[in-house]
């Protein structure tokens, strides 16, 4: 999982959720510093937050790292 590839989903979760990056760094726990860089894709989150994230973001964890097409929940989509 490259950073930019991370962001670009991280961004699309976000919005799906109606989420803002202040917001999900409050329900991680973290500041909203923090949440820049990956909402960037300048740095990436450690396994521990991405595991928080896919729990406040209600989502798959297979939605970051898949190569191919797949939905919020990870069931591959025909895009």
């Amino acid at each position: 999982m490259d950073a930019p590839y991370f962001a670009e989903r991280l961004r699309v979760a976000m919005a799906k959720k109606d989420m803002s990056g202040a917001a999900l760094a409050r329900a991680l726990g973290v500041s909203r510093a923090a949440v820049a860089p990956w909402m960037r894709g300048t740095h990436q989150p450690s396994p521990k937050q991405v595991l928080a994230m896919v729990k406040v973001l209600d989502i798959e964890a297979s939605w970051f790292v898949s190569p191919h097409p797949v939905d919020l929940h990870g069931r591959a989509t025909d895009d």
